[in-house]
């Protein structure tokens, strides 16, 4: 629901982008992935990152694929210290 402050957090913004992701919505779910990998509350989040380098590497930006994908690398190792 819009202005719901609950359902703009970046847990919600990245799981609606995956489910974009999964139904080959490409350009909107990168939109999300970006904004929740930008959030300060999900972008220590690896999964999020994660997230990002799939869809990203499905439309053909293999750089910032790479990227996302080192960002949630570093963040899935500080959390096995």
């Amino acid at each position: 629901k819009r202005g719901d402050p609950e359902a703009e957090s970046g847990g919600y913004t990245d799981s609606l982008g995956w489910v974009l992701f999964r139904k080959g919505k490409l350009a909107e779910a990168r939109e999300l992935l970006e904004k929740a990998a930008a959030s300060p509350e999900s972008a220590p989040d690896a999964v999020v990152w994660d997230h990002l380098g799939d869809a990203a590497f499905r439309q053909g930006d293999k750089k910032r694929a790479a990227a996302a994908w080192a960002k949630a690398a570093e963040l899935y190792a500080d959390t096995q210290q």
